[in-house]
């Protein structure tokens, strides 16, 4: 790992690329992790209606709505998310790639 040392100038220098990644990618994720939850909020309002009828027709499918439409609002963006994430920090090491080439060979 002692030979990667050499590449932290340039990490330095595209620092505020690499941060902003990297929030965007947390930002993604947490996105991300709202579909699991919402589908099991969905599963368990089907099975209190089919067990013990506790909630009324109505609220459930309103509820469902609710849920399937956040789940594929939140698929979106953690999708564009993710899309810009990558963006900035596949641009961040082509960057870093030019500056080595130049480096090297002027």
């Amino acid at each position: 790992m002692g030979e990667l040392k050499y590449l932290n100038k340039f990490f330095y220098h595209y620092r505020s690329k690499i941060i902003i990644g990297i929030i965007i990618t947390i930002i993604a994720r947490i996105f991300a992790l709202v579909a699991p939850n919402l589908i099991g909020n969905s599963i368990t309002l089907i099975e209190q209606y089919t067990l013990n009828n506790s909630i009324e027709l109505g609220y459930l499918k309103e509820q469902l709505l609710k849920n399937i439409i956040f789940i594929i609002l939140s698929a979106l963006i953690a999708g564009l998310f993710t899309f810009i994430m990558r963006q900035t920090l596949i641009n961040v090491s082509r960057f870093i790639e030019y500056d080595l080439k130049n480096e090297i060979f002027y």
